[in-house]
């Protein structure tokens, strides 16, 4: 029992002592320690547009020019064969 009340007693001093982040609890708000991207870097349209055939979408022109420094698949190998459709791994 006194073992119990001791343990408890711990982590309700460990609990207010320190704030802790925790995520989604405040989605519009950044932890003032992690790094900002300030500038996007830029983008390898080639890569990007290998094994897409010309003309190339309008719509995919676009998306690749206004995204940023967000994360897309679109520039990056995906799957091997038989699911490589645009010939990334390919020799």
């Amino acid at each position: 029992m006194c073992l119990l009340a001791v343990g408890g007693a711990a982590l309700a001093v460990e609990a207010v002592s320190a704030p802790v982040f925790v995520a989604g609890t405040a989605p519009d708000r950044r932890r003032a320690d992690v790094p900002m991207i300030k500038v996007a870097p830029p983008l390898d349209e080639q890569r990007a547009l290998h094994g897409v055939d010309q003309p190339y979408p309008a719509l995919l022109l676009s998306m690749l020019r206004d995204q940023g420094a967000w994360y897309t698949p679109f520039t990056q190998p995906g799957m091997t064969d038989p699911y490589d459709i645009r010939s990334h791994h390919r020799q």
